[in-house]
């Protein structure tokens, strides 16, 4: 194998599989959930979850998909009602319906990707340290918006 072939994309069974991350079929996500093709891309545009199109053929990641859902599913979490859901189809009120921006921030902080890894029953000592890092990084980017780096 090539230097090169180490950084290429290998696509098997309606997933795109880069070095760090994958891309899913969308038409998976309609298997899984057992909901029609609308439905799903409605699902992803509510969850904020952009799609990226190659051919005839609608992927998502799913990191992206696996990280959001859970921040809305773990305890104290929001839940959500999906398009096309009986909860959401009978309007009924106190599940979000939408990712908002409160939601949305708390999908981005770098301890979720901690918390993701002790539900998982991993060893966080190593992934703690790289979340403290990430977390210092965050705040000095946050600061110089604030106050601009000198020179």
């Amino acid at each position: 194998m090539t230097m090169d072939e180490t950084y290429l994309a290998k696509q098997r069974g309606g997933i795109i599989q880069f070095p760090s991350f994958a891309l899913v079929e969308l038409d998976r996500l309609c298997r899984i959930l057992e909901i029609p093709r609308g439905t799903a891309t409605r699902l992803c545009h509510a969850l904020n979850i952009p799609l990226i199109y190659v051919g005839k053929q609608a992927y998502y990641s799913e990191a992206t998909f696996e990280r959001i859902m859970f921040v809305l599913s773990r305890v104290g979490g929001p839940g959500f009602a999906t398009p096309g859901s009986e909860y959401k189809t009978k309007g009924k009120k106190g599940i979000p319906i939408q990712i908002d921006d409160a939601l949305k921030k708390q999908c981005e902080d770098a301890s979720i990707l901690l918390e993701m890894t002790a539900a998982q029953g991993r060893n966080v000592g190593g992934a703690s340290k790289v979340v403290d890092l990430i977390k210092k990084i965050q705040s000095k980017q946050e600061l110089s918006k604030i106050i601009p780096p000198a020179g």
